[in-house]
């Protein structure tokens, strides 16, 4: 990502990326997401990856390994989940957060 701000004399964008800023609404979001990580590490689960401020504007997401946890708890505490068999990816969300992981493959 290039620099939003517009330097004088400087041509094009550059290489450094500009600190973010810890409003009270993004520290409240990292937090909610951090929370809900925990909850799922408790019970077996595996964050691959965390996006608290993800690009579409959304709410927070996580990806995880649902190893030998399955996916009977997710479902439970997200009150259901979406499977969309296009992308391989199934996901519900948990206390406003995105949590994703991948359809398992029948053997």
């Amino acid at each position: 990502m290039g620099s939003l701000i517009n330097f004088p004399g400087l041509q094009s964008p550059s290489s450094w990326v500009l600190p973010s800023v810890y409003t009270p609404a993004r520290i409240e979001r990292m937090g909610r997401a951090n929370e809900v990580a925990r909850r799922l590490r408790a019970l077996g689960y595996r964050i691959l990856a965390e996006d608290p401020i993800p690009d579409d504007g959304g709410p927070a997401i996580l990806q995880i390994d649902v190893g030998a946890a399955g996916t009977r708890s997710l479902q439970h505490l997200g009150g259901c989940a979406a499977r969309n068999t296009l992308t391989g990816i199934e996901s519900t969300t948990i206390d406003g957060v995105r949590v994703i992981w991948q359809i398992a493959e029948a053997s």
